[in-house]
């Protein structure tokens, strides 16, 4: 009778964590240093890390997990692969959240979908399934098939894969391959 409903309960168990996934991030790398003391709990990864959420992989040198906060912050060749978007620049800031947040920092190239961006500075916020907030700082550019758009500054709020709408403070510069539709220009002057 007990082999019996240990076998139940190990199939709801299994039944149970397959239909709700966890959705709690891993890591792995050489060596983990734990630092615990009254202010803050730290997780130190170092050498090979690799952190995975759902569909996100992340790769770097060095990972600092600050459980507490709910951020990891990573250093030394980051690369982050999900689905169909790849990431690549020298320091990353991971919120660990339900939205899918991140900032990345030096020598940033971001593959999304058939866009590339790159720039020195990204912030990206998900604001719900399907917008998404992509904020480009210093040497901003953003490249697809037919179109380049470059500035100081961008922020270009996406729907879907499509650009809704887009911002490009000082020295904006459009190439735009075939032709372009505007409701309007509005330049400032300082």
């Amino acid at each position: 009778m007990k082999h019996k409903l240990n076998k139940k309960l190990l199939f709801y168990i299994l039944i149970f964590s397959l239909l709700f996934p966890s959705e709690k991030i891993t890591f792995s790398a050489n060596n983990l240093e734990n630092i615990n003391n009254d202010i803050e709990n730290i997780k130190k990864f170092k050498g090979n890390v690799i952190i995975e959420k759902n569909n996100l992989e992340l790769y770097s040198n060095l990972a600092t997990h600050y459980p507490d906060c709910l951020k990891v912050y990573l250093e030394g060749n980051v690369k982050m692969y999900d689905m169909q978007d790849t990431l690549f620049c020298s320091k990353l800031v991971l919120y660990d959240q339900e939205i899918r947040k991140f900032t990345a920092i030096g020598n940033v190239n971001y593959s999304r979908q058939a866009q590339r961006l790159s720039t020195d500075k990204l912030k990206y916020t998900a604001l719900n399934e399907n917008d998404v907030l992509i904020e480009l700082f210093n040497n901003a550019s953003i490249k697809d098939s037919m179109r380049t758009v470059k500035g100081d500054t961008i922020l270009a709020n996406y729907s879907d894969s499509l650009i809704k709408q887009i911002n490009v403070d000082r020295h904006a510069e459009i190439i735009n391959i075939r032709y372009a539709k505007t409701n309007g220009i509005t330049i400032y002057e300082c």
